[in-house]
């Protein structure tokens, strides 16, 4: 291919160079006109699962929590429901999943499940747990998007409605996993 032609951000995103990625990532997030397509969505997908952490942080941000990629959203749930370790992509995909507009209700439901499992577990950051919980509400609009934005993410420092996130558990759908 002749790299001459060649979409100057999509060019930094198959850049070796880890600090080329990292800056075509960024111009992604900068760009408030052109949702990523074809081949750059193809490459912000592979990013997804880059073994860097910090490149891992830039491609959930710009593909799913900037551009809320429809094709982002079952890597970020899988990233949620165990696949990732790194606490600062984990805070960011869960937010990002809050706030994709439309989506399947099977999606939805296994989204509030991940969610719900992640507030739950005691051996999770605070904030991580927090977080996890205000996007279950946002996803199921039992918060405004101003109090989502403005409210302390320490669990401990909220007022969680623990048999809501029961009773999310509780949820099992047959055909979520088929989810890819």
């Amino acid at each position: 291919m002749n790299t001459n032609k060649m979409n100057p951000i999509l060019q930094k995103m198959l850049s070796s160079r880890r600090s080329d990625i990292l800056e075509g990532l960024r111009q992604i997030k900068a760009d408030k006109n052109t949702p990523p397509q074809g081949q750059l969505l193809a490459r912000g997908l592979e990013l997804l699962r880059f073994p860097d952490a910090d490149i891992r942080e830039e491609a959930v941000f710009a593909f799913g929590l900037h551009w809320q990629c429809e094709e982002a959203f079952p890597i970020l749930l899988k990233m949620l429901a165990g696949e990732e370790s790194d606490q600062v992509v984990l805070e960011i995909a869960a937010r990002a999943i809050a706030t994709y507009p439309e989506i399947k209700s099977s999606e939805k439901t296994l989204a509030l499940n991940t969610l719900a499992k992640m507030a739950l577990n005691a051996n999770s950051d605070p904030e991580l747990r927090g977080i996890a919980y205000l996007s279950a509400e946002r996803l199921a609009n039992k918060i405004k998007d101003t109090q989502w934005a403005n409210t302390d993410e320490d669990i401990e420092a909220l007022d969680v409605d623990w048999n809501w996130l029961q009773t999310l558990i509780r949820y099992k759908p047959s055909t979520l996993m088929a989810v890819s």
